[in-house]
């Protein structure tokens, strides 16, 4: 049997459950579109009790949630309690869809060495009134709903109730990462022709390249994750945050894993005078929690007065999207023209 064979017999089967329990009409829909485009061939074996159990727990968590509010709930499945049994811990998270959801909060288990063992992530259509309250659920894009990320995840059995709640800050604090990193995302891109505008004074010879590089990031080649701009402090003597200066994972100066993402830059504008270029290509010294692992990558645009002086930078945090890393350095601007410096010496 396919796929769509095996989903309908899924379907068929919940659905059984549904009436067999009695279910309200409404919590029934909820039911049938949460597996809706589930992946049937990888349930085969599972136990359809506890799909169905899970699902409407799940539902009895998110009944009620606020505008953009994201609700997360660690548990270990007790019948008596929750209507189903496993053996597993589960995570439930309900939140707005947003891009990096699945990855980032995998990539956080797995941190701490956990199996995953189930993976269910339906996108839904979800109507709610003022009061916050589930009105109808829908598929996702239908009229009149917004498009929410329900995850169910069962891992390894926890019992350490301090490892539970670390990661339920750690899922709060990626969440939080990632809405600021999605809700800035326009914005961060509007940033990198600020950075444009400002090579206007920079006096090198490499600022058309410098230029077609900052467009090639921002043509989809580039995550960009956070922003932060930099102004020449009032004697002059080194580089401080700007006022209006955050964006993404940079919003916040004081954010307890990316606050000090610059440590080993150089700040002092008598040391950024000596650099040979106004672009700075490196890796940043914070790791990403968003998206996948790895150091961000860091794009530093140096802003130049009139007379050349250095008065600021464009800072941009993010990581270059996969397609870069198997593609040609004769495709990459910059990038290109150090390899061809280095094949000629």
């Amino acid at each position: 049997m396919n796929d769509s064979g095996n989903r309908s017999t899924l379907q068929r089967n919940l659905l059984e459950i549904s009436e067999k329990q009695k279910l309200s009409a409404a919590l029934a829909d909820h039911i049938e579109h949460y597996f809706a485009d589930i992946d049937a061939d990888n349930f085969l074996e599972a136990n359809l009790e506890e799909l169905h159990g899970a699902a409407v727990q799940h539902h009895r968590l998110a009944q009620t949630r606020g505008a953009g509010q994201a609700i997360i709930s660690l548990y270990t499945p007790d019948f008596d309690r929750h209507g189903w049994h496993s053996p597993h811990t589960v995570i439930d998270i309900v939140t707005d869809d947003m891009p990096f959801l699945v990855d980032s909060v995998t990539m956080l288990i797995h941190n701490h060495g956990l199996a995953i063992h189930r993976l269910i992530h339906p996108i839904l259509g979800i109507e709610r009134g003022e009061d916050g309250q589930i009105r109808r659920s829908a598929q996702r894009g239908a009229p009149g709903t917004r498009s929410e990320s329900w995850i169910h995840l069962e891992i390894d059995r926890i019992s350490d109730i301090a490892l539970i709640d670390a990661l339920r800050k750690e899922i709060t604090d990626v969440l939080a990462d990632i809405r600021a990193a999605v809700d800035d995302f326009a914005e961060m891109r509007l940033r990198i022709t600020a950075a444009i505008d400002s090579l206007g004074n920079a006096k090198s010879n490499d600022s058309e390249e410098i230029i077609e590089f900052l467009r090639w990031a921002a043509k989809q080649n580039f995550v960009f994750l956070g922003y932060a701009h930099y102004r020449a402090s009032a004697d002059g003597v080194s580089l401080e945050r700007a006022p209006d200066g955050g964006l993404g994972l940079l919003r916040r100066d004081d954010h307890p894993r990316f606050g000090h993402y610059r440590n080993g830059m150089p700040s002092r504008i008598a040391h950024l005078e000596e650099l040979p270029s106004v672009l700075t290509l490196t890796k940043a010294d914070a790791r990403s929690i968003v998206h996948r692992s790895g150091y961000l990558d860091y794009i530093g645009v140096r802003e130049r007065d009139a007379q050349g002086n250095v008065v600021g930078e464009h800072v941009f945090v993010g990581l270059y999207a996969a397609h870069v890393y198997h593609i040609s350095t004769a495709e990459i601007p910059v990038v290109r023209r150090k390899v061809e410096t280095v094949r000629a010496s």
